[in-house]
């Protein structure tokens, strides 16, 4: 489990019944993983309802690249990478932003490239050895590459690969490696 997640999910478990998120605040605060900070994240946990509305608000308004403008660049980013999770990353009933494709794709973006496929499961069933030991056969794996920061770092590029080893709807991360760019020869 990703580290981040994982602080994440047990500051709501610590929080108690008097903060309590509303399910619109932890899929607003699952979104938002990457890009709050920890003293932001203790801040909006003690807040009311209604103050966390307002948190919101202002947590936009700080990331503004340009305020001089009427539009909100990082926002209107945001708001187009949760709209792309929310359509095609939701797994059976779980939110995308909740999802490995869907954390991924709100952290980096796109990827520069994208594949579907089938591959074949290991021997003995499971691809990964921490699945279900009978996935079996052909299962649907989903590659990703980046190659621009801050997915990918100078001279190296991401490949992030994704699978559905029970064949449910439900991509676990196989693999995020980072790899050196290859020069082409002249």
């Amino acid at each position: 489990m990703d580290t981040t997640f994982a602080g994440a999910l047990m500051l709501l478990l610590a929080l108690g019944s008097e903060h309590t998120l509303t399910s619109q605040e932890r899929l607003w605060l699952a979104s938002v993983d990457y890009t709050i900070t920890k003293e932001e994240r203790k801040q909006y946990a003690a807040l009311t309802e209604e103050e966390r509305r307002k948190f919101q608000d202002a947590f936009w308004s700080t990331r503004d690249p340009n305020p001089a403008t009427p539009q909100n660049e990082a926002l209107e980013e945001y708001l187009a990478r949760l709209r792309f999770v929310e359509e095609y990353f939701q797994e059976n009933e779980v939110p995308g932003v909740f999802t490995e494709r869907g954390r991924m794709y709100m952290r980096f973006g796109a990827p520069a490239y994208r594949k579907n496929a089938d591959m074949p499961a290991q021997a003995g069933g499971s691809m990964s050895g921490s699945r279900r030991a009978w996935a079996t056969g052909e299962v649907p794996v989903e590659i990703w590459v980046y190659d621009k920061p801050p997915a990918s770092k100078p001279g190296k590029y991401r490949v992030v690969t994704f699978v559905d080893e029970n064949k449910t709807n439900r991509y676990g991360l196989l693999n995020d490696e980072l790899k050196p760019l290859q020069r082409s020869r002249n």
